[in-house]
C-alpha cells in the first residue's frame, strides 16, 4: 500500500513527557476512572488528514477554539497522511489565530500496524487516514491518558470543556450513539456470535473522547485491527467503526447526542429509523447541535452539498482566516457556479440520455 507522507515530529512537551502541566486526575488510576482532569488541564485534542482534507481539517480546528476561554490551554496534534508543507503553515496559521494558548504540533506516525488494512474492501469513501485513530494511544506519551479524537469534517458549535470533563466511570471511550448492533445497514455483523444484546446501542466514532490508559492496558487499537483483519468476520459497513464497536461492546459510555449530530438526523428518510433505535423524537437535538458532523458523501465544500446545515461550515470557514476576505469571496463565487453546473447536469441527465449524449 503506497504512502505519500510528509515528516515531521512533535515538538512540545507533550512529545517528550515533560509537561508543564501536573498530572490530571486521571492519570492517578489505571484504567482512568477518577472524577475527570483538573481544570488546569490542558484539552488534548487528536486529528488526522492529508491535503483533500486540509481546509475542513482548519475549520475544524478553528471551530473548536473559538468557543473556549481565552485562559484554557489547549494541545492539538494532527497526525499527518499526506498533508503538504504549505498546507500545514496555513493550518497552524488559523489555529493560532483562533486562540492564544493553542499549541499544534504535526506528527507523521508509524503506520506499520495498519498497513495490513486494505482499503479495497473498505467503503470507497475511506482513505488511509480514517485508521489513524487506532495509532493515538502509540502516538502519544504515557503520560497523557485523556484526549479528545476529532474527525476533520465537523464544526464545533459549544465549548468542548463540559464535554471534555466528564469523567469516563471506568469506560474505555465516551461516544455519542448513532444506532444499534443489529442495524443490518450499518450495525455489527457479527452481534449474534460475540453475544451482543440486539438492542444494544452503536456508536459513531468521529467524535470519541478516549480513555488512552484503558486503551493500552486492554490493547483496544491492537484488537481493533486484529478484528478488520480476521477474513472470518462479516461485516455490515467495514471500516474502523464496525470493528471499534465490536471490541468495546459494553465498555463504552454515552455521551449527550448533541455532540455528534450527523446527516442522518436531517434526512427524513434516515431520521425515524434513528428515532426507533435510539427512542424518542430527535428534533431538539438537530435544532440544536453542539457539534455539526458532515458525515454524507455530500461535504459542505463540494458542489453537490445539501446539507441544511452546510453555512455553519461556511461560517466558520470565512472566520477561520484560512482565506483572505477576498479569497473567501471568490472561493464562494466558484463554489457556487460549480453548484449551478451540477444542478445542469442533474437536471439534464434524461434528456441526455435519450439523445445520446450520456452513457447510462
Amino acid at each position: 500500500m503506497t504512502r505519500s507522507l510528509v515528516r515531521s515530529s512533535l515538538s512540545s512537551g507533550i512529545s517528550s513527557g515533560a509537561e508543564s502541566h501536573p498530572p490530571t486526575p486521571d492519570d492517578a488510576r489505571p484504567n482512568g476512572e477518577s472524577a475527570g482532569p483538573s481544570p488546569e488541564a490542558p484539552i488534548v485534542i487528536v486529528t488526522a488528514g492529508d491535503d483533500g482534507f486540509a481546509m475542513p481539517m482548519a475549520v475544524t480546528l478553528s471551530s473548536a477554539l473559538t468557543h473556549l476561554p481565552p485562559e484554557q490551554a489547549v494541545q492539538i496534534i494532527a497526525l499527518d497522511s499526506g498533508m503538504s508543507a504549505d498546507h500545514q503553515r496555513r493550518i497552524s496559521s488559523v489555529v493560532r489565530r483562533a486562540h492564544d494558548r493553542a499549541t499544534l504540533d504535526w506528527h507523521h506516525p508509524d503506520v506499520s500496524s495498519i498497513d495490513q488494512i486494505d482499503l479495497q474492501d473498505m467503503d470507497p469513501r475511506f482513505n488511509v487516514s480514517t485508521f489513524y485513530r487506532f495509532l493515538i494511544p502509540d502516538v502519544l506519551p504515557k503520560t497523557c491518558t485523556r484526549v479528545l479524537y476529532l474527525d476533520s469534517d465537523v464544526v464545533v458549535e459549544r465549548n468542548l470543556q463540559p464535554m471534555w470533563r466528564t469523567p469516563f466511570d471506568g469506560n474505555a471511550i465516551l461516544a455519542v450513539p448513532e444506532r444499534i448492533v443489529s442495524c443490518p445497514e450499518a450495525g455489527v455483523a457479527e452481534w449474534e456470535r460475540l453475544g451482543l444484546d440486539p438492542d444494544a446501542r452503536y456508536f459513531n466514532a468521529g467524535i470519541m473522547l478516549i480513555n488512552l490508559a484503558a486503551w493500552r492496558a486492554d490493547n483496544i487499537h491492537g484488537r481493533a485491527i486484529k478484528y478488520l483483519l480476521d477474513p472470518s468476520n462479516r461485516f455490515s459497513y467495514p471500516g474502523d467503526q464496525e470493528a471499534l464497536n465490536a471490541v468495546l461492546a459494553g465498555r463504552w459510555g454515552a455521551l449527550d447526542l448533541r455532540w455528534n449530530v450527523t446527516h442522518l438526523l436531517y434526512d427524513e428518510g434516515e431520521k425515524p429509523k434513528m428515532e426507533a433505535m435510539l427512542g424518542g423524537n430527535l428534533d431538539p437535538v438537530a435544532q440544536d447541535p453542539f457539534l455539526i458532523h458532515y458525515t454524507s458523501d455530500r461535504k459542505p465544500w463540494e458542489p453537490y452539498c445539501d446539507h441544511p446545515m452546510e453555512d455553519r461550515f461556511h461560517h466558520y470557514l470565512r472566520r477561520s482566516g484560512w482565506f483572505s476576505s477576498l479569497g473567501y469571496s471568490s472561493w464562494r463565487v466558484g463554489l457556487a457556479g460549480r453548484r449551478g453546473l451540477h444542478h445542469l447536469k442533474t437536471i439534464t441527465r434524461p434528456i441526455r440520455h435519450r439523445i445520446g449524449l450520456r452513457r447510462r
